[in-house]
């Protein structure tokens, strides 16, 4: 039984019940067969790599290593972290966000938070302020980082390769950003969570119910 799980290019993770990370999928990168031990609170998978929260709010990340995403995993102490295409960014204890790996677009080019989620996507990245602002950075030939304004209550950000979903604060999908496969054009109904894949969005509804578009 798992309390979290998390999808990534050609791979899943999660974690268990009990604190203990499972991956499986494509291991290319050795991303799903060099976890570490130990017990975890959080996890993101991300193209080749994924990044998880230790119980003692210590960072880890393994896998494809190119843009240094893994090894420059900084210290201190992280609230959550989200595991993007080349890149990664986290929320530490202060509120405050950092990112490290590939910066080609900016997209590790954190803003001045503080913030309460985050999320990378393949060459940009989002989150949600303190205040319930939504701000994005990095690429934006699809205008995935043209974010609506709005003072979220609920906060979930999911950002995909070229699109970005949000929950609004009346349960229901707000997506922006490339809709080429219809990935951004949302089916009805409230939502308690929401994941954007590279031309696919799934959805978790208010009754439990999965969907994906």
């Amino acid at each position: 039984m798992f309390r979290q799980v998390s999808a990534g290019k050609n791979h899943t993770c999660g974690i268990k019940y009990n604190g203990q990370l499972a991956c499986w999928g494509r291991d290319n990168y050795n991303q799903v067969t060099n976890m570490p031990s130990g017990t975890y609170s959080q996890i993101s998978a991300g193209d080749y790599h994924n990044c998880a929260i230790d119980d003692n709010g210590m960072a880890v990340c393994w896998g494809y290593d190119y843009h240094d995403q893994v090894t420059d995993t900084p210290g201190g102490t992280f609230i959550q972290i989200g595991a993007g295409f080349n890149h990664n960014c986290g929320i530490m204890s202060d509120g405050e966000a950092i990112c490290w790996g590939s910066d080609l677009e900016g997209q590790s080019n954190a803003q001045p938070g503080p913030f309460v989620q985050i999320s990378a996507g393949e060459f940009h990245t989002c989150g949600i302020k303190s205040d319930g602002s939504v701000i994005c950075w990095g690429e934006n030939d699809w205008d995935q980082i043209d974010s609506p304004d709005v003072n979220l209550l609920r906060p979930q950000i999911e950002a995909g390769r070229y699109h970005t979903c949000l929950i609004q604060n009346d349960g229901t999908l707000n997506c922006w950003g490339d809709n080429s496969s219809g990935q951004a054009s949302p089916l009805g109904g409230t939502f308690r969570q929401v994941s954007a894949g590279i031309d696919h969005t799934c959805g978790i509804r208010s009754d439990g119910a999965v969907v994906c578009w």
